[in-house]
């Protein structure tokens, strides 16, 4: 009779996992991640913190500089920034795959892996005569760049093309952020 019952707990408790799994339970892998966004010039780079959320930047280096901020949702995402530009994965243990859409365009497929540093994103965070500005790099493994620079009603080139050079910018680690 104990064994029948154990049987059946058992059973259960790998049923109810199962469960938890296939309704986004699982918890997405942390990571940095880097990619080319299909049909267009634009790169991305991914950000699974350790503590569930996400800092994504897509970027063409002529227009589109898209930054996107939230959670993780499992092992998916679903992020849609202050522009209406959306971003929408999902995640497997070192890669993963979904699509971004631009504000007013079509979504695009797009596919990105695992790196480290000084691959990944990098951002740059200034004001410069009251005017606040934000320099966003995605940097592939290969060594290709796209960055743009937002700020007062303007995109343009960053100051270099070397994330490293230009003092104050940091790679956006892993590492939960503020």
């Amino acid at each position: 009779m104990k064994m029948f019952f154990r049987k059946h707990i058992v059973a259960i408790l790998l049923a109810f996992s199962l469960l938890l799994a296939a309704c986004g339970g699982a918890t997405p892998p942390s990571g940095a991640f880097a990619g080319k966004v299909d049909g267009s010039d634009a790169f991305i780079a991914v950000v699974l913190h350790t503590d569930g959320t996400v800092t994504a930047y897509v970027c063409d280096g002529l227009a589109v500089a898209e930054w996107f901020k939230g959670n993780a949702n499992g092992n998916s995402l679903d992020l849609t920034n202050a522009d209406g530009a959306t971003l929408n994965a999902t995640t497997a243990a070192d890669s993963f795959s979904g699509t971004f859409t631009p504000v007013g365009g079509s979504a695009l497929n797009f596919s990105v892996s695992v790196v480290t540093e000084p691959e990944g994103l990098w951002r740059l965070d200034e004001t410069v005569d009251g005017v606040d500005y934000v320099t966003g790099w995605v940097v592939l493994p290969d060594g290709d760049v796209r960055g743009l620079t937002r700020g007062g009603g303007t995109t343009q080139p960053p100051a270099s093309s070397d994330p490293k050079s230009v003092k104050g910018t940091t790679w956006v680690d892993p590492a939960p952020q503020p």
